[in-house]
């Protein structure tokens, strides 16, 4: 199996994450991240990132949701709802 491993360009997106969510209340859950990035008009690569974050978790900051992303698959999980 190939192991992605966190390049700089991944880093970089991560780093756009600080100024869109700059506010948010935490715990947050990814509808509540998602809210926040859209109101804000967050650039697609963000709402791209945050929909590879896991749908069950709550997160406690933006450092929390940063080190998900870098340990998370490079494509969103599809939901079969």
């Amino acid at each position: 199996m190939l192991q992605v491993q966190p390049d700089s360009d991944a880093l970089s997106e991560t780093d756009v994450l600080t100024p869109c969510l700059a506010g948010m209340r935490f715990p947050a859950t990814l509808d509540d991240l998602m809210v926040l990035a859209l109101r804000r008009q967050a650039p697609s690569s963000v709402l791209w990132q945050l929909n590879r974050l896991p749908h069950h978790r709550r997160f406690t900051s933006v450092e929390d949701i940063r080190s998900e992303l870098l340990s998370a698959p490079t494509t969103p999980a599809v939901s079969r709802t």
